[in-house]
């Protein structure tokens, strides 16, 4: 996991602000965070990419899509597709949403002819925080800020189908990942104290591993009292399709998707713990400006609109896996 040392006066400086923090709480130096969004959308010859990094009080948010079509007419042959590609990403404070969705659509009389996209979004953020002293938790020791951290979303992929005889084949994968500072979680498969979910989809079926991400969990994060503290969020979401026609003429195509409904949100600090694991009375924090930790975060009004969007292509999918004239 990344980690972003904090900066600290030196010298006698540093020991006088140093034992003003521990005396009356106060911040002996603000600190900015870290915030990124990094987007792929990928479709045959249409290829999208964006990096984005700021402070963790910037907002970050963008949305690639990538669409290719391709088909040519010969004699005694003929193809064509369709892939598409869209990745989304808004990064806050308290709030990350991610979003990857794919569909491969192909036709051949002839030769076989393949289809293939894909799209992922990974979001991270940086946020640091102060809480003063208190007589039952002296300035320098440790104490826990327990924190609920709601996830939502879904993760889906298409059933598979490999047939050798004919070289017809449809599969994919869709992935969700998240992690926080003080997640303790188990039950994913590649990655611990993390909450996930993996689908893939290929000639040897269909498999679904991970543990029920999409819930709220506990996080329960390192504190040093009279001096800067942090905790981070991270979300990686991504969704690849595959569909190779058998040259009969007929339509295949595949879909996947991580869903625009995905988000990380911050439920604000319900309790402060001294080392002793008590809890505390009349502890404050004070974080970036505008930030108040201690309140559950509330996406805002975009966050209808994408997921609405994400459920219309979610239809559009499932309906263009009809049988087609």
């Amino acid at each position: 996991m990344l980690t972003h040392p904090l900066q600290r006066p030196k010298g006698a400086v540093g020991l006088a602000l140093a034992a003003l923090t521990g005396l009356f709480g106060v911040p002996a130096q603000a600190q900015t965070g870290q915030a990124t969004l990094t987007l792929g959308a990928h479709a045959y010859h249409d290829d999208q990419s964006r990096d984005l990094s700021g402070n963790a009080s910037t907002v970050l948010t963008d949305r690639l899509f990538a669409d290719d079509t391709t088909g040519a007419v010969g004699t005694g042959y003929d193809y064509a597709s369709h892939q598409w590609a869209e990745a989304f990403g808004r990064v806050t404070p308290t709030v990350l949403q991610l979003s990857s969705q794919v569909y491969a659509r192909t036709r051949s009389i002839g030769p076989a002819y393949a289809a293939f996209a894909s799209a992922s979004a990974n979001a991270y953020v940086q946020v640091p925080f102060f809480v003063p002293a208190l007589a039952n938790a002296p300035a320098g020791s440790q104490g826990t800020a327990v924190v609920p951290l709601h996830i939502t979303g879904d993760v889906w992929a298409d059933d598979p189908l490999y047939v050798n005889a004919t070289g017809l084949e449809l599969r994919g994968q869709a992935h969700f990942h998240a992690w926080a500072t003080g997640l303790q979680a188990t039950g994913c498969p590649y990655y611990t104290d993390a909450a996930c979910r993996n689908i893939v989809a290929d000639s040897q079926g269909k498999a679904i591993t991970g543990n029920a991400p999409f819930r709220t969990w506990t996080l329960n994060i390192p504190v040093t009292f009279g001096a800067w503290s942090s905790f981070s969020l991270q979300m990686w979401t991504s969704a690849g399709a595959y569909a190779n026609a058998p040259g009969d003429g007929s339509w295949q195509q595949y879909g996947a998707w991580s869903n625009a409904a995905h988000s990380m949100r911050w439920g604000g600090i319900q309790q402060i713990l001294n080392a002793q694991g008590q809890a505390l009375s009349g502890w404050t924090v004070e974080s970036l400006p505008g930030v108040d930790l201690t309140v559950s975060a509330v996406p805002e009004p975009q966050s209808l609109a994408l997921w609405l969007a994400g459920l219309g292509l979610m239809w559009l999918a499932v309906r263009c896996r009809r049988p087609q004239p």
